[in-house]
């Protein structure tokens, strides 16, 4: 082999070389750059209310229900928000529409959330408005509350097909959510209530 012909395979390979390496450069910052891109498109992540904070409840409830009026219980550890058009204290058969907030003793700083809704003309009306509530107040603590209420929903349905009675529980991960609408008929609000266990 002469000379002339070793330096131009060595050319060859050289310039392969650069160019297959200048390609994997720009491919990889390509793949860098669109990987940056769908990072900044990922939902940001969303901070939790600790339940077991009796005075940040309080807030998300105030800021989420702005035209609900607030009555303090102090003697028995709870906030409640009525309707502005109705008496604080519920009255069997009335409309309601009411959110407390319960500090508990025992577990030692335990806070549950009860929402309570009355529409004396409709049975699924009342269920709506109070299961809407507990899904929008049970995603300000964790993500799992809604779809676990979602759950409850479809077997209180199941329930009231059966006839037995409208009530569904769940306790899983960290929180027990209870749903009652078994006592509508009798003037009684349908019942949502959050607590962390």
């Amino acid at each position: 082999m002469s000379k002339g012909f070793k330096w131009a395979i060595f050319s060859i390979v050289v310039f392969v070389g650069l160019f297959l390496g200048v390609g994997a450069y720009l491919a990889n910052q390509k793949s860098f750059a669109d990987s940056q891109a769908a990072s900044e498109n990922l939902p940001k992540f969303q901070s939790y209310i600790d339940m077991s904070n009796f005075d940040d409840v309080v807030q998300i409830v105030e800021s989420e229900y702005p035209d609900l009026k607030q009555y303090d219980l102090p003697s028995e550890k709870t906030v409640k928000f009525v309707a502005e058009d109705v008496s604080p204290e519920f009255k069997k058969g009335d409309f309601w529409y009411g959110i407390k907030v319960i500090q508990h003793e025992q577990p030692i700083n335990t806070v549950s959330v009860l929402i309570e809704v009355y529409d004396p003309n409709s049975y699924e009306d009342s269920k709506t408005a109070a299961f809407y509530a507990c899904k929008n107040l049970g995603a300000k603590f964790s993500p799992t509350i809604a779809p676990k209420i979602e759950e409850l929903e479809k077997r209180l349905k199941e329930n009231e097909q059966e006839f037995t009675p409208a009530k569904s529980v769940s306790a899983a991960e960290g929180f027990r959510v209870d749903l009652n609408a078994s006592n509508f008929n009798d003037g009684y609000p349908i019942v949502c209530q959050i607590s962390k266990v």
